[in-house]
C-alpha cells in the first residue's frame, strides 16, 4: 500500500516539474520576444525622429528663440521682440552655415546701446546701419552682442569663441563709456588680466560633429533655450516691466550725490583699455576679419542742462565690492565723463592710425537731447537712426571693399 502511495506522489511531483519546466520555457520565450521588440522600438523611434526632422523640419545648430516686451516708454516702440541665441547674440538676415557668395558678415560688439534691450533689432543703431547698407545695394548679414557694464578687455575675452563660430568679415567694436565709469577709484592695472578673464566655452570637435549629424541633440539644445526664453517672457514680458525697472533705478541713483572724480596715473584704467584694443586687433587678425573701431555716443558733456541730468544713470564704484550687496558708489560729474571719453577716444584714434585700423567717433555726432538718449548711452529709436546716419558714409566704402564692389 505504501509503495502505491509513494509511486503516486512521485508521479504528481514529476508532472508538476515538467509543467513548471514547460511554463518557464514559454515565459522565457515571451520575455525574450518582448525585450527584443522593445529594443527595436527604442532604436527605431530616434531614427524615425531623425529622418522626419532631416526631411521636413531641421533644427539649427544654434537655435534662436524670442520673447516679447510690452512697455510704454517714450522714444521706443510699445511692442518689441527680442530674439537671441544661447549666447545673447542678435541677428539680422544671418544664414546658418557657410556664408552665401557675395555676402559680407558684420559682427558688432558694444555696450548697452548695442544690446538694445528696449528695441527691435531693426531699430537699434546697428540695425539701422544694416538697413542703410542694404539700401545701398550691399548684401550684408549682421550679428551683434551687447554687454552691460563691461570693459573692452572683458569683451574681447568674452567674444573670442563667438568670432571663431560666426567668422565675420568685419568686426565692428563700439566702446568707450563703460571703460570710463566701471572701474573703482581704487583700481590698479593688471597687465595679465586678459589671461585671467573668463571666455565663453568652445564646443569640442566631437561635440561639433555630433551636432552636425544629429537632430536629437539639436532639439534638446532648442528645448533648453526655449525654457530660458519662457523665463524671460514670464519676468521681462510683463506689461510695463521696464518702465518700473528704470524708474526704480533712477530713483536709486538719484539718492547718490555727485562728486568730483579724479584718477592718478597709478589708478588709471587707460592702459587696460589699450590692452583691449590690442586684444581685438589680435582677434581680428587671427580670424582674418577687418577690425573697425568706433567711439560710443554719450549724453554727457561739460554744459549739460538740468533737464538732461535727470536722464543720467552713470556711477563709479569707490572701491572693489566685497560682495554683490555691498557696493559704495559716487556719481561722476558729467563734464568729467565727457573729458574722459574724449581722452579714451584720442587714444583709440591714435592706436587705429598706427595700426591701419578704420576709426570713427560717434560721440558728439548724436544731438544731446532727450528725444535721442534714454540714459547716458542707451539710444532711443530716433537716436539710433541719427547714429546710423552719421556712421553710414564711413562704413559703406569699408563694406564695399569687402564685397569686392
Amino acid at each position: 500500500m505504501w509503495q502505491a502511495r509513494a509511486f503516486g506522489a512521485w508521479q504528481n511531483a514529476t508532472t508538476v516539474f515538467y509543467c513548471f519546466q514547460f511554463h518557464s520555457r514559454t515565459f522565457a520565450t515571451v520575455s525574450y520576444r518582448f525585450i527584443r521588440k522593445l529594443i527595436i522600438v527604442l532604436l527605431a523611434l530616434p531614427l524615425l525622429f531623425e529622418g522626419l526632422c532631416w526631411a521636413f523640419f531641421r533644427y539649427p545648430v544654434e537655435p534662436v528663440t524670442q520673447f516679447s516686451l510690452n512697455n510704454e516708454i517714450p522714444g521706443f516702440q510699445k511692442n518689441v521682440k527680442i530674439a537671441t541665441d544661447r549666447h545673447q547674440v542678435r541677428y539680422l538676415d544671418w544664414t546658418e552655415g557657410e556664408k552665401p557668395a557675395g555676402a559680407v558678415r558684420i559682427f558688432v560688439i558694444g555696450g548697452w546701446a548695442t544690446w538694445g534691450l528696449l528695441q527691435n533689432a531693426e531699430d537699434t543703431w546697428w540695425g539701422r546701419m544694416h538697413k542703410g547698407l542694404k539700401d545701398a545695394g550691399l548684401n550684408v548679414q549682421t550679428a551683434s552682442r551687447g554687454f552691460e557694464r563691461t570693459g573692452i578687455l572683458a569683451m574681447a575675452a568674452g567674444v573670442d569663441s563667438l568670432v571663431e563660430r560666426l567668422k565675420p568679415d568685419i568686426l565692428l567694436v563700439n566702446t568707450g563709456f563703460d571703460d570710463v565709469i566701471i572701474h573703482p577709484l581704487t583700481y590698479t592695472y593688471d597687465k595679465d588680466l586678459l589671461s585671467k578673464l573668463p571666455s565663453l566655452p568652445r564646443d569640442s570637435s566631437f561635440k561639433k560633429t555630433v551636432f552636425s549629424v544629429s537632430q536629437i541633440v539639436r532639439f534638446y539644445r532648442n528645448y533648453k533655450l526655449t525654457g530660458q526664453s519662457n523665463q524671460h517672457q514670464n519676468q521681462w514680458g510683463r506689461s510695463n516691466y521696464f518702465n518700473k525697472y528704470f524708474e526704480g533705478k533712477r530713483e536709486e541713483i538719484s539718492r547718490v550725490q555727485y562728486n568730483s572724480v579724479t584718477r592718478d596715473e597709478e589708478h588709471d584704467p587707460l592702459p587696460e583699455f589699450f590692452d583691449g584694443l590690442k586684444a581685438f586687433a589680435a582677434l581680428a587678425d587671427r580670424h582674418k576679419a577687418k577690425l573697425v573701431l568706433t567711439g560710443e555716443a554719450a549724453l554727457q558733456d561739460s554744459t549739460i542742462s538740468e533737464e538732461l541730468v535727470s536722464q543720467l544713470m552713470a556711477y563709479v564704484p569707490l572701491e572693489s565690492p566685497k560682495n554683490s550687496t555691498e557696493v559704495h558708489v559716487t556719481r561722476p560729474n558729467p563734464g568729467w565723463v565727457w573729458r574722459e571719453m574724449r581722452r579714451y577716444a584720442t587714444a583709440s584714434e591714435k592706436f587705429a592710425t598706427e595700426n591701419g585700423i578704420p576709426y570713427f567717433n560717434l560721440n558728439d555726432k548724436v544731438a544731446r537731447k532727450k528725444e535721442n538718449f534714454f540714459t547716458d548711452v542707451m539710444l532711443t529709436d530716433a537716436g539710433a537712426a541719427e547714429a546710423a546716419s552719421a556712421l553710414l558714409p564711413f562704413m559703406t566704402p569699408i563694406v564695399k571693399e569687402k564685397s569686392g564692389k
